[in-house]
């Protein structure tokens, strides 16, 4: 995979980080900025990993297929992430709090942002990459923006949650729509 759609695909799995850091930031836990960024940043190296895993047991049976399967796994996961985005509750905020004084809470909140990194894996393990390099783009990509989300949010607040939710879901549509056409 070359470098730039690497760095493309950490700023798409990344965004859906930043979304949530930006609501993390704003409800001023800084106490527990780094429980955060540790757990979403081992979520986002590992899962990515497990994806990869299983689209590459599963490439020698689609392998005609694989471009389609794919992207429309990513297109799909990204109209879902619209559907939810469009959907939120007025309670989200204590939510998200409760999530992060627990370590049960911020690992369940971490596994739930990474599915998306398993499906994203799960497509690109059906083409020839190096894991353990798209692992790491997307774990540091993800951390990087978790750090700005979490230092930006309190000047934010939820203002561009919405809109960065839908960049991420618009990002993912791309990226599948290109795994349709054979661009990445």
């Amino acid at each position: 995979m070359e470098v730039w759609k690497l760095i493309l695909l950490g700023v798409v799995i990344g965004s859906n980080n930043l979304a949530v850091a930006f609501g993390l930031g704003a409800l001023n836990i800084r106490a527990y900025w780094w429980r955060v960024v540790l757990i979403f940043g081992l979520f986002e190296f590992f899962i990515p990993l497990v994806g990869i895993s299983i689209g590459r047991k599963f490439s020698s049976y689609i392998a005609d297929y694989a471009s389609i399967v794919g992207g429309t796994l990513l297109v799909l996961f990204g109209l879902f992430l619209i559907y939810k985005t469009l959907r939120t509750s007025t309670n989200q905020e204590q939510r998200l709090i409760n999530r992060i004084k627990s370590w049960t809470g911020i690992i369940s909140l971490s596994a739930g942002l990474s599915l998306d990194n398993l499906i994203v894996g799960f497509s690109i393990g059906l083409q020839d990459v190096h894991p353990l390099t798209v692992a790491t783009v997307i774990a540091f990509s993800s951390i990087l923006f978790t750090l700005i989300g979490l230092n930006f949010g309190k000047y934010l607040k939820a203002r561009f949650r919405t809109w960065t939710d839908i960049g991420t879901a618009a990002l993912l549509l791309l990226l599948g729509f290109a795994t349709w056409l054979e661009w990445l």
